[in-house]
């Protein structure tokens, strides 16, 4: 009997030790960036991809030089709501919802900095920020009551991820027992110690830390300081069939938009290596996002042409709007975004 009651406690220690312990640790202990230590790894468990109300700071360095001599320390801070997206107040009846990927939702951002916070500071209109968001995972949110029907539905999304756009599927209004019990403050709390124990983040971080693991970023032969994603890989084709698959489908939102009665607005985010062609050793800008934009254009989509505004930008400023060590947009790329987008929301007012 005590042979077993020594081997159960062995046990329990272990199994503490390993699973509960880095629980007592603070949330951002383990990860070189915010979005690893927020995101949930179950996207099943909230309605928002992040671990609900939580307002974090932390230091943090970019996706492609992490754990290098090139990596930039930024201080961010992080502030989710209780259905887990990245907003410092949830409206639930908003001017504005915006919806992409990892750029709209703020990666490598200070909460202030996101696209949302900023449009909204530049607006009065309120914002909801519900990225990294589908179009379909959109309409979900409205069919399950987390968000009321926007005057404006906003959709930015990186360049190379264009290619990836589905379909979608009008989801009836509703909300199931499961997801009610789901947006419970306690039963919040407790999925996201299970969902934290279950990505194991302070044990990959130490064999990380074992291995001498860095960032896979394309360091750019001309700047050693500026790293890349994909590097010449990133550019996209620009067959007509291929773009005008892509317009069609923008298209389609724009159109069940309309349908609701709110007005649609596509941007696309440039990969850096679209605008930065020369320091990725590209032998012209690639023409993917030129092209997408006329198609858009035909299809009357309200679309903003972001190449343009951001090769002009590069033209006349010294600054860059793109993080050195990261794939993502700065905050001078989100300023300059933000005030397009107002002056395109004032338009709409005026008409």
């Amino acid at each position: 009997m005590k042979s077993f009651l020594s081997k159960i406690t062995i046990f329990g220690s272990i199994f503490f030790t390993i699973i509960l312990a880095p629980l007592l640790l603070p949330i951002t202990h383990s990860t070189y960036r915010m979005w690893e230590a927020l995101s949930a790894s179950n996207e099943s468990l909230f309605d928002g991809k992040f671990y609900p109300n939580f307002n974090v700071h932390k230091i943090e360095v970019g996706d492609l030089a992490h754990h290098t001599q090139y990596a930039i320390p930024k201080e961010v801070s992080w502030q989710t709501d209780a259905f887990g997206f990245r907003n410092s107040v949830f409206v639930r009846t908003p001017d504005i919802v915006f919806i992409g990927e990892s750029n709209i939702a703020g990666s490598t951002l200070d909460q202030a900095e996101t696209i949302s916070s900023r449009v909204q500071a530049k607006t009065s209109l309120s914002c909801v920020n519900l990225a990294p968001y589908t179009f379909d995972e959109f309409l979900q949110a409205l069919a399950e009551q987390v968000v009321d029907k926007p005057k404006y539905l906003i959709f930015g999304i990186i360049e190379r991820e264009i290619p990836r756009l589905q379909g979608f599927t009008p989801k009836s209004d509703g909300v199931s027992f499961t997801k009610k019990l789901k947006r419970n403050f306690y039963v919040q709390t407790i999925l996201t110690q299970y969902d934290r124990a279950s990505k194991y983040n302070f044990y990959r971080n130490l064999m990380a830390r074992l291995s001498g693991s860095q960032g896979d970023g394309i360091q750019s032969p001309i700047d050693e300081r500026m790293f890349f994603l994909h590097g010449q890989k990133s550019v996209l084709a620009t067959d007509d069939a291929f773009v005008s698959n892509h317009a069609d489908r923008i298209r389609s939102y724009a159109d069940y938009c309309d349908s609701l009665g709110i007005q649609f607005v596509f941007f696309p985010i440039p990969n850096k290596e679209t605008l930065y062609f020369e320091l990725a050793q590209l032998d012209h800008q690639p023409a993917y996002l030129k092209k997408l934009h006329k198609k858009l254009l035909d299809r009357n989509v309200v679309a903003i042409n972001t190449l343009a505004l951001f090769t002009d930008y590069k033209k006349k400023q010294k600054e860059l709007l793109y993080h050195f060590d990261d794939a993502h947009w700065n905050g001078n790329a989100i300023e300059l975004m933000a005030s397009e987008l107002a002056t395109l929301l004032s338009s709409f007012k005026k008409s």
